[in-house]
C-alpha cells in the first residue's frame, strides 16, 4: 500500500535468486519521473486497486483477522465481487485508514495528481468521501477517478458524490459491446442498450434524465472508446467489419496492423466524436494508431495464441506491448488524434458547455448527429457545428446557419492552420463525420 515495485528500479532483476530492494532506489526514481513529468506541464495519476489484495495466498491480512479485512459468506468462505475471490472490507475503520492513509502518502511523498480507482464500487461510501474530504486537503484540485461498478453499477451515485466516472455509455453506444454481435454508432447499428435521443446526449456529456444519462454534470463523464480491458478500438473496427478475425490465427500479423480505407474510417468518426462530447476525454495507449493486441507465441501454452485478445491482463508479455512502429502504419490516423486533441485544447466549447448551449437538428435518419454550439456560455470566441453521420449508406445534407463556417474537421483530416471556408448546405459521406466553427462577431 505504501512501497512501489522494487523489481521496476534502475537496481531491480528478473534474474533468479537476486536480491532486490535492498536500496531505495524504487521510491527515489519514482519521484524524480514525477517531477520530471510535472516541469513539462504534464499532471499524474496513479491507477490504485483497494477492492481486494494482492498475494492471493500469502497475504498477510489474511493471517491477521481474516474476518476484519475481507468480507466472507455465511459459510466463511472469500466474497468475489471483484472476481478475485478476496473482495477487501473497506468499512472496517482500520481498512479504511489503510486506503487512506495509502492515498495520503502517494500525494505527500510523491506528489501524484491524482488518482484512478479499480472497481470503486466495492468501495462502501463513507470510505469514498473520507478520500476525498482528506485528499482535498493536500491538493484542492485532486484527480479522482472511479470505475463505477463492481458488485453494481452507480456512475450516477459517484456522480451525486462529486467523482467523476469511467463513462461506458458512450463507450458502448459509439462502438458496441461486442464486435460481432452489438455494433454500434460507427458501424451503422444501436447497440442494444442506446436510442438516437442517447446518442445526442453523449454529446452533452451522458446528462441525467436523459436517455443514456447518469451524470449530473458533464465534469464528471470521463469518456472513452477504449481501455486497458476487452479488445482495442482498432481491433474492435477490424473484427466490425470482418467477423471471421475473431477467431482467425494470424500467420502474418503485420496484415491486419494497417486499417484499411473503410477501417480508418470508421476509427476517425469514432474518433471525432469521442472529442466532440462534453466531458473528460480518456483516450487508451495507442489507441491513436489503432494498436492491435495479438497474442503473443510464448514458452507457456495458450490455445490462442496468434489471435487478437479481448481480454489481456494476465499476459506478461508481447501481447501487451506497445509497438509505436506501428504509428507509420496509421500516420493518418495518429495524425487526426494529433490535430483533435489540439482542437480541444483551443476550444473550450468543446470540453465544458453547460446543456443549453447545445442544439440539435432532426433527420429523418435516426443515425445521423448533428449538434451545433454556442461558444458565448463559456467565453469561446467561435460557435461549433458537428455533423457525424452513422449510417453506411446515405449521405447526410447538413445546412449551415447564415455566413461562412470553417470547416476544421474533415473525415480524413483536421486543419487548424489553413481551413476551408464553406457556407450552404454540404453533403456528409456515409461513416464519416465533420465539424465546422464559425466566429461570434462575424455575423
Amino acid at each position: 500500500y505504501f512501497a512501489p515495485e522494487t523489481m521496476y528500479a534502475s537496481d531491480g532483476s528478473s534474474v533468479k535468486g537476486a536480491k532486490i530492494g535492498i536500496t531505495d532506489l524504487a521510491g527515489t526514481e519514482i519521484k524524480m519521473l514525477v517531477k520530471e513529468l510535472h516541469k513539462a506541464g504534464i499532471a499524474v495519476i496513479l491507477d490504485v486497486v483497494y477492492n481486494h489484495v494482492s498475494q492471493y495466498d500469502l497475504n498477510p491480512l489474511k493471517f491477521l483477522d481474516k474476518q476484519y479485512y475481507f468480507r466472507l459468506n455465511n459459510d466463511g468462505y472469500f466474497l468475489s465481487h471483484s472476481g478475485c475471490g478476496n473482495d477487501f472490507k473497506t468499512e472496517s475503520p482500520l481498512a479504511r485508514r489503510l486506503i487512506v492513509d495509502s492515498i495520503l502518502h502517494w500525494m505527500e511523498e510523491y506528489h501524484f495528481d491524482g488518482f484512478r480507482f479499480d472497481l470503486a464500487n466495492l468501495i462502501d461510501r463513507q470510505t469514498i468521501q473520507t478520500i476525498k474530504t482528506e485528499a482535498e486537503k493536500i491538493n484542492p484540485h485532486v484527480v479522482l477517478i472511479a470505475e463505477p461498478w463492481g458488485g453494481g453499477y452507480d456512475p450516477t451515485g459517484f456522480s451525486e458524490l462529486n467523482w467523476p466516472s469511467w463513462n461506458d455509455q458512450i463507450r458502448n453506444g459509439v462502438k458496441g459491446s461486442d464486435p460481432v454481435h452489438d455494433k454500434g454508432f460507427i458501424f451503422g447499428h444501436w447497440q442494444s442498450e442506446t436510442s438516437r435521443q442517447g446518442l445526442e446526449n453523449f454529446l452533452a456529456g451522458s446528462l441525467l434524465p436523459h436517455p443514456n444519462g447518469r451524470y449530473h454534470t458533464s465534469a464528471h463523464s470521463v469518456n472513452y472508446l477504449e481501455s486497458h480491458d476487452g479488445y482495442t478500438l482498432g481491433d474492435f473496427i477490424r473484427i466490425g467489419l470482418n467477423p471471421d478475425l475473431a477467431n482467425k490465427r494470424l500467420k502474418n500479423p503485420d496484415e491486419i496492423i494497417a486499417l484499411n480505407k473503410e477501417e480508418t474510417k470508421l476509427a476517425k468518426l469514432a474518433a471525432l466524436y469521442l472529442f466532440a462530447s462534453q466531458g473528460i476525454t480518456m483516450i487508451h495507449a495507442g489507441q491513436e494508431y489503432a494498436r492491435a493486441k495479438i497474442i503473443a507465441k510464448t514458452t507457456v501454452k495458450d490455445p490462442n495464441h496468434t489471435k487478437l485478445d479481448h481480454n489481456s491482463y494476465e499476459k506478461d508479455n508481447e501481447t501487451n506491448y506497445l509497438n509505436f512502429n506501428h504509428i507509420l502504419e496509421n500516420k493518418s490516423l495518429y495524425l487526426y488524434y494529433q490535430g483533435l486533441i489540439e482542437l480541444r485544447k483551443i476550444s473550450p466549447a468543446l470540453r465544458k458547455s453547460p446543456p443549453e448551449a447545445l442544439h440539435y437538428h432532426s433527420f429523418m435518419d435516426a443515425l445521423q448527429i448533428t449538434c451545433s454550439i454556442d461558444g458565448s456560455h463559456v467565453g469561446d470566441p467561435y460557435n461549433y457545428l458537428i455533423a457525424l453521420n452513422g449510417s453506411q449508406t446515405e449521405h447526410q445534407l447538413v445546412k449551415l446557419p447564415n455566413g461562412f463556417w470553417e470547416l476544421v474537421v474533415s473525415p480524413t483530416v483536421v486543419n487548424l492552420s489553413n481551413p476551408s471556408e464553406i457556407s450552404g448546405n454540404f453533403r456528409i459521406a456515409p461513416s464519416s463525420g465533420m465539424l465546422f466553427r464559425k466566429l461570434r462577431q462575424n455575423k
